[in-house]
């Protein structure tokens, strides 16, 4: 059995610099049959897996995202055994020669490093909205483009769509359309995205129907519907990429 402590203190096996993380969170176990337990230690801001809000003692599965707070717990990695490789040394024999000898060196191998393009997994709602109202509004934009970047990375090679630029939907086409572009533009998202979690089984709740309960009719809700979807979107995102970057 296999014990790992997770936490804001350092006396911690692995800490957690993330101001919702309790000083002594939650631990993981591997039991000797080879199956993994998650026990929350009572956390203030408490422990997610998949999205969703865990208590006491729960069993883990190996494709499970536990978060804290905006945090992704890489929690696999810190069960993986270390592989050591050992080679028996190679003894050249001795040869004398009267001629000299002309030495050839092989050349060095390079490393060529993974052209995988690994995602941003900690966007945070708080400081999008906070950035966005500093920036009048541009801060916004980067990010919901980058959002759709890396939605057509992540789903295309299976869906084998393309989501429109953010900037050509938002600057140009839902003027052209008197907005009606806009809305179609944000179903087909919401619910693309919606596909890809289910797709690669991450249990958290978002899709097209989102976009329309809380990104459109929770207008009416003092107008904070639409933020409650971006946070949802967010959400969504950071569990997908964590995913990709785990995965592919």
């Amino acid at each position: 059995m296999k014990v790992i402590t997770i936490g804001r203190h350092p006396d911690n096996d692995v800490s957690v610099n993330d101001p919702c993380a309790s000083r002594h969170h939650f631990q993981i176990i591997r039991h000797d049959d080879g199956h993994f337990t998650l026990a929350d230690f009572g956390s203030t801001n408490g422990t997610f897996i998949n999205g969703q809000k865990i208590s006491g003692e729960v069993d883990l599965f190996m494709n499970d995202v536990v978060r804290i707070g905006n945090t992704t717990v890489p929690w696999r990695q810190y069960f993986e055994e270390p592989i050591i490789s050992y080679e028996e040394p190679v003894v050249q024999p001795v040869v004398r020669y009267e001629e000299p000898v002309m030495l050839y060196e092989e050349p060095a191998k390079v490393d060529i490093k993974s052209s995988k393009r690994f995602l941003d997994e900690n966007r945070s709602f708080w400081i999008y909205l906070l950035l966005s109202i500093i920036t009048f509004g541009i801060y916004g934009i980067v990010v919901w483009t980058r959002m759709v970047n890396d939605v057509n990375t992540i789903a295309s090679p299976y869906d084998k769509r393309h989501t429109v630029h953010y900037c050509l939907m938002f600057f140009l086409l839902r003027w052209v359309t008197l907005g009606i572009y806009a809305l179609v533009w944000q179903h087909n998202f919401a619910g693309r995205v919606g596909n890809e979690l289910r797709r690669r089984g991450i249990g958290y709740d978002f899709g097209a129907g989102t976009f329309w309960g809380w990104g459109f009719f929770g207008i009416l809700l003092l107008g904070i519907g639409p933020l409650i979807y971006v946070y949802k979107l967010i959400q969504s995102l950071n569990n997908l990429c964590h995913d990709y970057n785990v995965r592919g």
